[in-house]
């Protein structure tokens, strides 16, 4: 579990992930929460660009996986501003990374 705080709201992260020795098998699952009323549009661009430089350079032991999740859902509770954009995809970015 990760967290961090941006202005007035919050991006909270969860990851589970579990690996099978037979057979050759993994999944994680990953819910990323945050508060900030950032527009779906785009919390589904960040999140594809996050991924595709975290989780998905992810190998454990050479296991595949047939159902790896990421999500990102936002509450809309608190006012997101278009100035705080990059500092959330950053922000975003180091929480699907540590």
């Amino acid at each position: 579990i990760r967290s961090s705080t941006i202005s007035d709201g919050r991006i909270v992260a969860i990851g589970k992930g579990a690996g099978m020795i037979e057979p050759n098998m993994a999944t994680m699952l990953v819910y990323i929460l945050t508060d900030l009323a950032v527009p779906k549009d785009k919390l589904r661009d960040m999140l594809s660009d996050v991924v595709d430089q975290s989780f998905n350079c992810i190998s454990v032991d050479g296991d595949e996986s047939t159902s790896d999740t990421a999500v990102l859902v936002s509450s809309n509770q608190v006012p997101f501003e278009e100035s705080m954009e990059k500092e959330f995809k950053t922000t975003l970015q180091r929480l699907c990374t540590e």
